[in-house]
């Protein structure tokens, strides 16, 4: 994937602030954009089949090499072999399933995800099954990334620049604290991110996707 360093923002964002530090603006742009992709899970991928080995309960995530600034936010879609694997938090599968779901043992059926660097398939295998597992997955940037895909910036820029304006103009005691403009740049950022998040909603089906990236 082809990316744009966070300080491309800058133009977008800096005048609006004046006295504000480069690194104080560049904290508060990706921020911004790690709140537009939870939200809205635009930046959705097919991640390269997946490995799962024998009696391993829990799979880390591993990203693809051509966005390695990013971090996987939620799974989308599960599909072990041919068969697409339903998604159950650990209640359900407590409750429906079986009361000792962690420690099950057979063909996968289900998945869940513990948090943004693992996974598991319920139950789980006693045989190593070589790229049996294909994920596709809502990415968001790293706490520590320094690019942003370009499809993002070129798409969403001036909706993340206002995102990380509210947050900057918030600020208290600044050179550039201003709350009734921070209230005007949250709403634009909200009203953006409730119509993207519509859109992705209504276009979500969890039939494969053999493409590398989906941009509303």
């Amino acid at each position: 994937m082809a990316t744009v360093p966070f300080t491309d923002f800058y133009n977008e964002v800096l005048p609006e602030v004046p006295g504000c530090l480069e690194a104080v603006a560049l904290n508060a742009i990706l921020n911004a954009a790690i709140v537009f992709c939870e939200r809205t899970k635009v930046h959705k991928v097919d991640l390269d089949p997946i490995t799962l080995l024998a009696n391993t309960p829990t799979t880390a995530f591993v990203v693809l090499a051509s966005a390695p600034q990013t971090r996987v936010h939620e799974i989308r879609e599960a599909v072990y072999g041919t068969t697409s694997l339903e998604f159950r938090d650990p209640d359900w599968l407590r409750i429906n399933f079986d009361p000792i779901w962690r420690t099950k043992t057979g063909t996968p059926q289900y998945i869940t995800q513990d948090n943004e660097e693992s996974f598991r398939v319920v139950p789980y295998l006693t045989v190593d099954a070589t790229s049996a597992l294909n994920l596709f997955v809502a990415l968001k940037p790293t706490a520590t990334a320094t690019d942003i895909d370009d499809r993002l910036w070129r798409e969403y820029g001036e909706v993340i620049a206002a995102g990380a304006l509210a947050r900057l103009m918030m600020s208290p005691k600044k050179s550039y604290t201003n709350i009734a403009l921070a209230g005007a740049n949250n709403a634009i950022f909200e009203e953006a991110v409730a119509r993207i998040t519509g859109k992705v909603f209504k276009g979500h089906v969890r039939s494969r996707q053999r493409v590398k990236a989906h941009y509303l």
